[in-house]
Formats: structure tokens, sequence, C-alpha cells
């Protein structure tokens, strides 16, 4: 593996871009982990073919495509799994994808695609692909988990579901301090402490509040 990356240019997956123009004359290759299989996929013209979804885990709201077609799916479908790290080299940037429906025009998830099955390299498994476990809600009904992938490292769940947490903890803090209008301390009074107190910080998967200082 290290002598495949050796003098090739390096190019992290979530900078990726579906219009990116790359230098034909330089290999280059990318690391990922494999978020999502989809099931395979029957084109028109009769040959299989399926898409994976990758991503670093740097950003879970987004994602790459990676496209499969032919004999490169047949031998590569099965070999990998989810949460494989993988190693891609010299792989095609496809061309944006024109959307049918009314008020839509380009489909902007970055899409790559391998001519021969060799330029997938197996790396190994990522420790941190998680998926998020919070309960998701369906006309304010209970639907069923998440699942979205996650960096279980940063946290436990999805960014939707992390905000959302945060507003509602925002939303009974407020409603607990237009209730309960404790004094605060005279050598409070002019500390940074008193202009934040009411405030929320959102730091490493966590909700954290502003403590007074010590004294």
């Amino acid at each position: 593996m290290n002598e495949r990356m050796k003098s090739k240019l390096y190019m992290k997956i979530s900078l990726i871009r579906p219009t990116q123009k790359l230098c034909e004359e330089k290999d280059w290759v990318t690391i990922a982990v494999v978020a999502k299989q989809m099931d395979p996929q029957t084109a028109k013209n009769g040959k299989r073919f399926s898409i994976w979804h990758l991503s670093d885990l740097d950003d879970c709201t987004k994602h790459v495509a990676l496209f499969l077609f032919g004999g490169v799916h047949e031998e590569l479908w099965k070999k990998f799994t989810i949460g494989s790290v993988i190693g891609l080299l010299n792989p095609a940037i496809m061309p944006p994808r024109k959307d049918t429906a009314p008020g839509k025009s380009y489909d902007n998830t970055p899409a790559l695609t391998v001519d021969v099955a060799d330029r997938v390299m197996r790396i190994g498994v990522s420790a941190d692909l998680g998926w998020c476990m919070a309960t998701k809600f369906r006309n304010k009904k209970p639907a069923g988990k998440c699942l979205a992938f996650i960096n279980k490292s940063i946290g436990e769940t999805c960014i939707f579901h992390m905000q959302s947490k945060y507003k509602k903890m925002g939303s009974k803090r407020g409603e607990l301090q237009g209730s309960v209008g404790a004094p605060i301390a005279d050598k409070y009074k002019k500390t940074l402490w008193n202009k934040v107190k009411g405030d929320q910080f959102f730091y490493g998967g966590q909700v954290y509040s502003a403590a007074p200082p010590s004294t």
C-alpha cells in the first residue's frame, strides 16, 4: 500500500467537488470509509452496477458516491463491507447528474468511478463508524431509529439530533430562568460570566453551560 501511494497526490475525500478538474498527468489517491452500500441495480443495458457512499467521517452530513459498473462491480461488491477503509487510485470524477425533478437542476453529490478493480485497495476497518440511535419522528409519531452514519468518537447522535437536543435544552433552560430569578451576587455582576451565564456551548458532542468563576 505504501509503495502504491508514493509520489501520488493525496486528495481528502470531503474536499472533492463534482465539477473538480484534476491534472490527468499526475496520479492521485483518496482514502475513505464505506459508510453505506446500496443494493445492486440493473442498468438499461442489462449490466449490473452498485453504489457505495464514502466518507472520511469529518462531516457526516455529506458523502461521495462511488459507482461500480460491470466487471468491477462483480469483483468488488461482495469483497468489501460497510466499515471498510479503502484507498482509491486515480478514480474518475463523474460529471454532475442533471436532476429531472421539477425545480431542481443538478445533484451536488460528488461521484467517482474506477475502470478496474485493482484501483480499489483495502486498508482496514474503521473503528469510528457508527449509527445515530436517536428516535426519528414522522407526523409527530415515533418512526424507528435514525440510523444516519456518524463518527462515534465525536458523539452518539447525528448532527440533526445533536442540534435538536441542544434546542430543547436551551428552551427548558429559558423557561426555568423565566420562572426562577435567583439573585446574582455582587462579586459576579461585573464578570464575563454574568454576560454569558444564560448561554450554552456545544463542543465534542456535548452541551456545556457557563460556570461561575471560582472564588
